[in-house]
């Protein structure tokens, strides 16, 4: 295993294939790391515009350990061979892709996966990974206030989007028994930080159920269908296939009950795994009026619950424990 402190040193130069940089938005996952390793006093380089951080010519022979950010737009095998036969020595693969499930990582090249599931077995070195909170989402998240002054209100402000399946499916099957107790703010607006802090839950949930396609003779030889599921087995069918979001951790961080589906049950990996009942209430899809009855059963812990769930997730996600996690790794390689 490499010296911290000189893998510290040497730094980390992010690549962006598309060359520009939205830390924002696009590349929000790959700012948390980059936040939390400058705190840290590494060097922190990029090939992009518009970064925060110091930009530079690519050059393979720099002694640092070389970050290959892959979003939606640049998740292609062609893009995944470039990076394998990438001359530098320390390589990681970062992907906060919401469409990369199948996507094989490049030979033995570690691959931080958000979105990852025990219950879809890909190709390569997959590690599961997260979205987390910036240093600047922690600071528009703030500091709750009493949890008993919260207005007995489930916040479900989603932006309609594609492929939200598990979304669709919990607002089906658990909304209407949310609603004999509670309101539901379905309104959107800029206000969306001062509602988490004032409501007592928050509907997190999000994502896209996935089936193995190549059980279907007619399917199986489409090209792109049998490329992208080649080498890949589903444990269970259907899955889910994508579920993390910046709602479910700004929700966590603003000190709402957080409601998600069982991360556990339906094998939702994280590095760091959260426990429902103590830190989110986790939905049971088979069941959902039996979660609701058991939320309203156990009112006297929804303090406890919220303080555990927004502790929690500080202390595992925001940049500085996610840097030590991300060096953890570069030091292996």
């Amino acid at each position: 295993m490499a010296d911290r402190e000189q893998v510290i040193r040497e730094g980390f130069f992010f690549v962006f294939s598309e060359e520009k940089y939205d830390g924002g938005y696009l590349h929000y996952f790959a700012d948390v790391i980059a936040g939390g390793l400058g705190s840290l006093g590494a060097p922190v380089y990029t090939n992009a515009e518009g970064s925060a951080f110091a930009r530079r010519a690519i050059e393979p022979r720099m002694p640092c350990t070389w970050v290959f950010v892959i979003t939606e737009f640049n998740e292609t095998s062609d893009w995944m061979a470039q990076i394998e036969a990438f001359a530098g020595r320390r390589k990681v693969v970062l992907c906060g892709s919401d469409t990369a499930t199948f996507l094989a990582g490049p030979g033995s090249i570690p691959c931080l996966v958000a979105h990852a599931s025990k219950s879809i077995v890909v190709p390569g070195k997959r590690t599961p990974w997260a979205f987390g909170l910036s240093a600047a989402r922690v600071e528009r998240c703030g500091t709750p206030g009493a949890f008993e002054a919260r207005r007995p209100v489930v916040l479900r402000n989603f932006r309609p989007s594609f492929s939200q399946s598990v979304r669709n499916a919990l607002d089906l099957a658990l909304l209407p028994h949310l609603e004999k107790h509670f309101k539901i703010d379905r309104s959107v607006g800029d206000d969306h930080f001062d509602r988490l802090r004032g409501c007592v839950a928050c509907a997190a949930w999000g994502g896209d159920f996935a089936t193995n396609l190549a059980r279907n003779p007619a399917l199986a030889e489409v090209p792109h269908i049998r490329e992208q599921l080649r080498g890949v087995s589903f444990r269970s069918d259907p899955a889910v296939a994508r579920w993390d979001s910046w709602r479910f951790w700004e929700s966590l961080a603003c000190g709402c009950l957080t409601l998600h589906i069982d991360l556990e049950k339906y094998g939702c990996l994280l590095p760091e795994m959260p426990v429902g009942w103590k830190h989110y209430i986790p939905v049971d899809l088979a069941e959902p009026r039996a979660t609701v009855e058991r939320l309203m059963d156990e009112r006297a812990r929804w303090p406890e619950i919220s303080e555990a769930g927004r502790a929690w997730a500080l202390q595992h996600y925001t940049p500085g424990p996610t840097a030590e996690r991300f060096l953890a790794i570069a030091r292996r390689l």
